[in-house]
């Protein structure tokens, strides 16, 4: 039997409705080609509803006609469902059942001890539950005090899948509970609780998860268990938030402040992987691109931002470029005697460098100290090429002819106590040599002198330590 809509004596029905079933299921192909159309032709057959019959309070429900009434009607059932709504009308704007209401809720379900609205498609490509918004409003929106606003699970394929042409697919509103939440089970390999994708053509395209908070953080991700690591390129990883892309970039973060902020207490803040770009890129306008920060009493050995070289070609384990500033920087504050700015250390069986730099025109290493060290050296040091130390030079010995000399002084040279300086003659003269050498802490100088006075020039090589 067809309950028809009066006036019009078109069944509000589905395209994939079966007869007999009981379950109308809702094409997704409506929402894709035609949510306009149905939004329209829904409205439509509304409006051309027929005046409600004249049937008073007590009367018998009248079919093929529009029932008016001052009090609810209410059929209760003690097996089956209460009421089933069944159209096999093909237009795709038919509704099984139809709710309209002028100010509140047009269908609602109240539980007693299940779901109090259940939607569930049989067909794989026909969902259970579908919120067509084609006016720029939301599609499913859901409500929540303090528990959850929509929930979606799913066993194998995604829990939760809105679209809307010009509004948001799927909204979440929670006062003191989750918005959204979307939850997977069983051998989930490559599946997702929540998942966002953007097919945008035009345009600079849109966001596949775009995630904003006023006082806390847009997107959060978590990692709970080690079990079922995601392995890429044979490298183990373990992360509350993955960015993980085949040709492109793994993570991207732009931002007035971090463009990404990576914090952990024991392991790794960020971690991006990349098959053949970057693995994490970040930018900022005014404030630091990529921030990683680790903390507690347990993270020794480990890293705000760490970066490994796992090719078999090899490659960077980080690598910075910059056109105007420091390609890398490092920096350590407080009371952190015998820590190092940038540490590099080279454990390979064969040999390598912990720290190397490279400089076609300029300085390949820079090392300096206001008040300290510049360059301490533990071990063999090995200088290949011209070396320029700046307490080193050349002093001449001026003895002419007609008069001569034995002694020169050297100022202008920072000293301490500890200082040692060594000269050595630059040339051969008969019968002679350096004596010795005078410093004097508070003039920044030194005197050479030689066995005895000379009546020609001899040059003599010096160089201070300490």
């Amino acid at each position: 039997m067809e309950q028809s809509t009066p006036g019009t004596g078109e069944a509000l029905g589905d395209e994939h409705g079966e007869e007999g079933s009981g379950a109308p299921r809702y094409g997704r192909r409506l929402l894709m080609l035609g949510a306009g159309a149905a939004g329209a032709g829904l409205a439509a057959a509304l409006a051309a509803s027929a005046d409600p019959a004249g049937a008073a309070n007590n009367s018998p429900v009248e079919l093929g006609e529009s029932n008016a009434a001052s009090g609810s009607t209410q059929i209760t059932t003690s097996a089956g469902n209460g009421l089933n709504g069944l159209t096999t009308s093909p237009e795709s704007y038919s509704c099984g059942v139809y709710g309209q209401a002028q100010a509140g809720i047009g269908v609602l379900g109240t539980p007693a001890s299940r779901s109090g609205l259940l939607g569930a498609g049989g067909n794989p490509t026909i969902a259970g539950v579908v919120g067509d918004s084609g006016a720029g409003v939301t599609g499913v929106l859901g409500l929540a005090t303090s528990s959850t606003g929509v929930e979606g699970i799913s066993t194998s394929g995604t829990g939760v899948e809105g679209i809307s042409t010009n509004g948001t697919g799927v909204e979440g509103l929670s006062t003191n509970g989750t918005g959204v939440q979307g939850t997977i089970t069983g051998e989930t390999n490559g599946q997702s609780g929540v998942a966002g994708i953007d097919n945008s053509s035009l345009g600079t395209g849109g966001h596949g998860v775009y995630g904003r908070s006023a006082q806390g953080t847009g997107v959060y991700g978590t990692q709970t268990s080690t079990s079922g690591l995601l392995r890429t390129f044979g490298v183990p990883i373990n992360g509350g938030v993955i960015g993980d892309t085949g040709d492109g970039t793994g993570v991207v973060g732009l931002g007035s402040s971090n463009g990404v902020f990576g914090q952990s207490t024991e392991g790794t803040g960020i971690v991006g992987v990349s098959a053949s770009d970057v693995g994490v890129s970040g930018y900022s306008s005014t404030g630091t691109g990529v921030y990683g920060w680790t903390g507690g009493a347990s993270s020794m050995g480990q890293a705000g931002v760490s970066g490994t070289d796992g090719s078999t070609g090899g490659g960077y384990g980080v690598y910075g470029f910059s056109v105007n500033g420091d390609g890398v920087y490092g920096s350590i504050v407080g009371s952190n005697t015998g820590k190092r700015a940038v540490y590099g250390d080279d454990t390979t069986t064969d040999g390598g460098y912990g720290v190397s730099g490279y400089s076609v025109k300029g300085v390949g290493v820079s090392a300096g100290s206001s008040d300290g060290t510049a360059l301490a050296v533990d071990g063999a040091a090995t200088f290949t090429g011209p070396t320029t130390f700046s307490r080193s030079g050349l002093a001449t010995v001026a003895g002419t002819s007609s008069k001569s000399a034995q002694r020169v002084t050297v100022t202008g040279v920072a000293l301490s106590d500890t200082s040692l300086v060594l000269a050595t003659a630059q040339g051969i003269v008969a019968g002679v040599a350096i004596e010795g050498v005078v410093t004097d802490v508070a003039a920044s100088s030194f005197v050479i002198s030689l066995t005895k006075a000379i009546k020609v020039s001899l040059d003599i090589a010096w160089f201070v330590v300490g």
